[in-house]
């Protein structure tokens, strides 16, 4: 079957409902997306749905304006809001991912607030969330991407241990914000996760590097939607996902648009012989591994 290329209607990119049909069965999911209550909200999920996506991961954005006493209650209170307003208007799937960001620690710090404890405080509120079935998932947990003081490393390691340990008992998965891996540093992630007694295979490495399938590890890799990457790993077999990790800027569509992953699953369709094994990796077997076949029963 020969499918066209999606049409730009009313300025919005829109795929007719006749050529989405080979969607059907798949969970089309943007792994790692931030929206804001005072941004474009419903408007970007929209672009992602009229090209045939039919579920996201919202992860909790931080937000530096936000005060830091009470800073976790605020931000897990607008981020549920928010599955909850794209849940009732879109009748999606919303993965909801909650949990300190490494980055945090600065704004505790900036605050003379001690950053390590705050965030492990952050850490366990988002367990008490998980218990009571409103999240999915602990993240983005982790390190900062940029260099930091070394004498804090062991403290920030020690923090993604404890939720291992969490996420292991609830059994639930982590989402990873970290610097760019190297294969002894996704070695030791791996090494962590299973001494917390956590299967790998729900660690995730939000924001991974396309080379990064070429390291032999059972952690999940979830790479950016852009064409490059969607090339580069055509001939895949390890779990990963597509993200856009779109950030809700009203001023611009960083950090690539929402609608990039159904666009890149009609890309594989389009340019791709091996198609359907990708989608079953990409779009149904990776997803129900990570967060369990319950979160998409109306999709599969």
């Amino acid at each position: 079957m020969i499918i066209r290329k999606a049409k730009l209607y009313s300025k919005e990119l829109i795929l007719p409902d006749a050529e989405m049909k080979f969607f059907d069965g798949f969970i089309i999911i943007d792994n790692h997306m931030h929206l804001r209550e005072e941004g474009r909200l419903l408007e970007a999920v929209r672009r992602f749905t009229k090209l045939g996506g039919n579920a996201i991961n919202l992860v909790n954005l931080p937000d530096y304006s936000v005060p830091a006493a009470g800073y976790y209650e605020k931000i897990y209170g607008r981020t549920l809001r928010i599955a909850d307003k794209v849940r009732n208007e879109l009748k999606i799937p919303v993965i909801v991912t909650l949990g300190p960001y490494p980055l945090d620690f600065f704004h505790f710090q900036k605050n003379s607030i001690d950053g390590l404890e705050a965030m492990r405080t952050g850490l366990y509120l988002a367990e008490k969330l998980i218990k009571e079935s409103k999240a999915n998932a602990i993240g983005e947990i982790g390190r900062p991407h940029f260099e930091y003081s070394p004498d804090r490393s062991d403290e920030f390691n020690s923090m993604l241990a404890e939720a291992f340990k969490i996420c292991a008992s609830n059994g639930v998965p982590a989402i990873l914000h970290t610097e760019d891996l190297s294969k002894e540093a996704y070695d030791k992630l791996e090494e962590t996760a299973k001494s917390s007694r956590m299967d790998p295979a729900r660690v995730v490495k939000h924001h991974a590097l396309a080379s990064d399938i070429n390291y032999k590890n059972s952690i999940t890799l979830s790479l950016l939607a852009t064409r490059q990457n969607t090339r580069d790993i055509r001939e895949c077999k390890r779990r990963l996902f597509l993200e856009t990790d779109y950030v809700d800027d009203p001023s611009s569509w960083k950090v690539i648009p929402p609608e990039s992953v159904p666009k890149r699953a009609i890309f594989i369709r389009e340019s791709m012989e091996n198609w359907q094994e990708l989608f079953s990796n990409l779009f149904r077997d990776t997803p129900i591994k990570v967060y369990g076949e319950e979160s998409f029963r109306q999709l599969i």
